[in-house]
């Protein structure tokens, strides 16, 4: 799964400085290695990565985002659900859905 996403998290980053957002409510658990790779990952970029946002529920994701603040100070939010989300990063949001119906 790590090696799907950094494709497109690479591209992402060619646009320049870039919000990551997760939508991660439903995931109730992920292995430490998956988590391991993306600090490392958001390290590496650190410059062009303005923050990552996800909506999360369960307490493994949550504590997840937690060890990816010890790594990177104030970088990762979680939000308890996915309105939450909306109200943060609202206009985002809109951009994105309309981004993926262009490009559907």
């Amino acid at each position: 799964m790590f090696d799907a996403a950094i494709g497109l998290s690479e591209r992402a980053l060619l646009a320049g400085k870039t919000v990551f957002i997760c939508d991660a409510l439903y995931v109730s658990r992920y292995e430490s290695s998956f988590r391991e790779k993306w600090i490392a990952w958001f390290i590496k970029r650190r410059a062009g990565v303005h923050g990552l946002h996800s909506s999360v529920a369960g307490a493994l994701p949550r504590m997840g985002l937690q060890l990816v603040n010890l790594a990177l100070p104030g970088f990762a939010y979680a939000h308890d659900s996915d309105e939450a989300l909306d109200v943060v990063l609202g206009p985002r949001r809109e951009f994105q859905r309309l981004r993926a119906a262009r490009d559907a």
